[in-house]
């Protein structure tokens, strides 16, 4: 018998997509920061735009619900840990921005973090379809990680 997708994955793929949430959150606050340099302003609109769509990702998940086979890798305790880490960086940039370099690096702590959370690392998807789909989506993604460290290094100092 096939395994459907139960209620408790049902919460872990929203706890996920919340991750994402405040993850382009924090970066449209950064951006909002930075937007008198135009390469960091860049970098995390970008990234806000990538989070969006993470996000994207795990609600068309949530909604094909009924003839998804999945399992879900996820584990509980962590994700939620990573969701207290993330409103907790939000909360703090909300309140007290910091300086571009920490918040390029802290960024790209939270980004390996992060990829935990992401659709690719949360679910193993049973049917081909379903697979390529999610895949298809993914493949838009450009390197997290990678940009932020880009712009760190191009940061004199």
């Amino acid at each position: 018998m096939e395994k459907l997708i139960t209620y408790t994955d049902i919460r872990i793929l929203e706890k996920c997509r919340r991750v994402e949430e405040i993850a382009e959150e924090i970066y449209l606050l950064l951006a909002k920061a930075y937007r008198s340099d135009p390469q960091a302003c860049a970098v995390f609109t970008k990234t806000a735009s990538e989070e969006e769509n993470h996000a994207s990702q795990f609600s068309l998940a949530i909604r094909m619900k009924k003839g998804l086979q999945v399992e879900i890798l996820m584990d509980k305790d962590q994700l939620e840990e990573i969701l207290q880490m993330s409103e907790s960086i939000l909360k703090e940039i909300k309140i007290n921005p910091p300086p571009l370099r920490k918040a390029l690096e802290d960024m790209i702590m939270l980004e390996e973090v992060l990829s935990e959370c992401h659709l690719a690392n949360t679910m193993q998807f049973k049917d081909e379809s379903s697979k390529k789909l999610f895949q298809a989506m993914m493949s838009a993604d450009q390197d997290h990680v990678g940009s932020l460290k880009k712009a760190l290094a191009c940061l004199k100092g």
